[in-house]
């Protein structure tokens, strides 16, 4: 029987689920990640900036938001890697928030 932990965590990790919802998952973060980069390029040209600034600030808000639950997410699965010693509830959390990915995903957070 598959816990919620250990699917959050395959759902999350690319590669570790080979199925529909994985994929979908990496997908949409991948273009959540696209569409970022676009709206700060768009962004950047001061007739859109007067004309869309709330438009902006939404998507902002919903961004940081989306990625703050997968960062969190995936913290809390951390543990299901216990072959990379992340299998200690609160030390092997520890130790996943400071890989660098981890640290980059935190940063860009916030």
């Amino acid at each position: 029987m598959t816990t919620l932990r250990k699917r959050t965590y395959e759902l999350l990790d690319a590669g570790t689920g080979a199925d529909f919802a994985s994929r979908a998952i990496d997908y949409a973060l991948m273009a959540l990640i696209t569409a970022n980069v676009v709206c700060v390029i768009v962004e950047s040209m001061p007739q859109v900036q007067t004309e869309h600034r709330e438009f902006f600030s939404t998507f902002e808000v919903f961004s940081v938001a989306v990625f703050t639950i997968e960062y969190l997410a995936r913290v809390w699965s951390a543990t299901e890697r216990e072959a990379e010693g992340y299998a200690h509830p609160i030390l092997g959390r520890i130790r996943f928030m400071l890989t660098p990915m981890a640290v980059l995903d935190l940063l860009v957070i916030l």
